[in-house]
């Protein structure tokens, strides 16, 4: 829902914000009595300004539209949350929140970086769009790197290096499976012997 909706419904911006204000006091000058006026003509106020039932109805629909527009997901705060977790592993495995390395390049990237280079990354690989599966491998690379104390690539170009074209997230993503961990039976050694 966007102005070409608002247009849709036979409104234009000014006469739209009227009626999204039309119980506020916004002044009696002549600009306003005419979107007042147009929206009376086209049914969404009375004859005496007061909201009719398609006029609420326009509203509703305008709030709904805000309601799921504020819930929807936030790629920006998803970011976040994978750098806090990489950021985790990482102190779990090394006690350190980041590591520097060749020309003060950090090995974790941080939100900003982490977003920018992932959308480098769809341009390329289009249908790896498995956010949980990204994830994942990313917070695989970190865990990794501090077990084999070899912080190569840094994150960002794990995900994306611009300059050359690669990606190691682009393999490791096509060659992903789910690590399933193999329950074993316990066996009671005394009915062994």
């Amino acid at each position: 829902m966007n102005l070409k909706w608002i247009i849709n419904q036979g409104l234009d911006f000014n006469q739209f914000f009227t009626l999204l204000h039309w119980d506020q006091d916004l002044g009696e000058n002549s600009k306003i009595m005419g979107w007042k006026l147009m929206l009376s003509k086209q049914e969404y106020l009375d004859n005496t300004f007061q909201i009719t039932e398609k006029g609420e109805n326009i509203l509703k629909e305008w709030n709904n539209f805000n309601v799921e527009k504020k819930s929807s997901f936030n790629i920006s705060v998803w970011c976040e949350n994978v750098v806090e977790k990489m950021t985790e592993k990482l102190v779990f495995y090394q006690y350190k929140t980041n590591l520097k390395g060749f020309g003060g390049l950090t090995f974790l990237c941080n939100a900003v970086e982490l977003e920018k280079h992932l959308n480098y990354f769809w341009k390329v690989y289009k249908n790896y769009k498995d956010l949980n599966k990204i994830e994942k491998i990313l917070i695989q690379h970190v865990k990794t790197c501090a077990l084999s104390n070899k912080f190569s690539p840094a994150c960002k170009y794990f995900i994306y290096k611009n300059v050359v074209n690669t990606s190691y997230l682009g393999s490791e993503y096509s060659n992903f499976e789910e690590e399933i961990e193999e329950t074993k039976e316990l066996i009671d050694t005394k009915t062994l012997f």
